[in-house]
């Protein structure tokens, strides 16, 4: 991808400091962030997160090749989420348009809804109880 190659802001300058990265994302490492990448299942060429076909174990969606890596994507998302960025200012940091940026965030927003609102927020009743103070 040309446009990381020019781009400083990017995954790849903040995954070996956890302070940063913590700074930039809201989590604690990048061991996370893989973490988080492995259970959302992105796959490659982002199928899962446009909602297209995989074929073949590669993305094929029509239009034009993305700008960013399925993980840099992610990583702009969390970086928008967390410092409340506006579009234009991620625009100028990761080197893209701000077209782009707008797709990017509303398409991982959509996916990251899909997926984590099927984890269960609160641990089974009896989990809790069983852990619970004596005093309560």
């Amino acid at each position: 991808h040309e446009q990381e190659k020019t781009a400083s802001f990017c995954i790849e300058r903040f995954k070996d400091c956890d302070k940063d990265f913590a700074a930039y994302t809201g989590l604690p490492s990048y061991q996370h962030f893989t973490a988080l990448t492995a259970f959302l299942d992105p796959r490659e060429g982002g199928c899962n997160v446009l909602r297209t076909e995989c074929v073949g174990g590669a993305g094929a969606s029509s239009g034009r090749n993305r700008k960013l890596t399925m993980e840099n994507e992610l990583f702009l998302v969390l970086v928008r989420l967390r410092l409340s960025l506006f579009e234009h200012n991620l625009a100028h940091r990761f080197c893209i348009a701000q077209s782009n940026v707008s797709r990017i965030c509303s398409s991982w927003i959509n996916f990251m809804y899909l997926n984590l609102t099927t984890l269960p927020l609160w641990a089974p009743r009896e989990a809790i109880d069983a852990t619970m103070p004596c005093v309560f």
